[in-house]
């Protein structure tokens, strides 16, 4: 399956969320005729966040999803089942493992998986480097590991850095 449009006609995150929010709240106007306040609440940017997510591990880890929701084990050909995987109550993949008596937060403790070939995820990379004033590729991972899981994250992260024309400038180096 491939991912729809309406992520890839984005090039920011928090464009993709907002409109993705907007969407909820027309639809809901539309069902229930019902007047909402012009601004966007937390609520209804962390409901599309979270409605991107699952879109996403739709899309790219069906097959385990599926199992999930089941109460099946992950199969063991799956990429992510070394991971230990498990369904969150917002059935969101999460990794799994021993951090659960770690004091720290639970983003952290659990990451959520994706996949590192989507547009998606290109996106939110791109977002967190310029987020955190054009980080570098060990900031921006070590950004991403607090709430995701992605595989080949190094590569994709010295990827962004590299693609960023800001940075390039900054970082390039002089002939004489």
């Amino acid at each position: 399956m491939e991912e729809p449009d309406e992520i890839k006609y984005f090039s920011s995150d928090f464009r993709l969320t907002k409109f993705r929010a907007y969407a909820i709240r027309w639809k809901l106007k539309v069902q229930h005729k019902s007047k909402l306040p012009p601004t966007l609440t937390d609520q209804e940017l962390h409901f599309a966040k979270v409605q991107l997510i699952v879109q996403h591990q739709q899309i790219h880890f069906g097959s385990e999803l599926q199992q999930l929701i089941h109460n099946q084990q992950v199969s063991l050909k799956s990429p992510i089942s070394r991971l230990a995987p498990y369904l969150d109550k917002e059935r969101i993949i999460r990794v799994g493992g021993r951090l659960c008596n770690a004091k720290i937060k639970e983003e952290s403790k659990h990451p959520i998986i994706l996949c590192k070939h989507s547009h998606f995820v290109n996106i939110l990379l791109k977002d967190l480097h310029n987020l955190h004033h054009h980080a570098s590729a060990r900031v921006l991972m070590a950004l991403t590991a607090e709430e995701f899981y992605i595989s080949g994250l190094r590569s994709l992260a010295r990827k962004t850095v590299h693609e960023c024309v800001p940075c390039r400038r900054t970082n390039a180096i002089l002939c004489t």
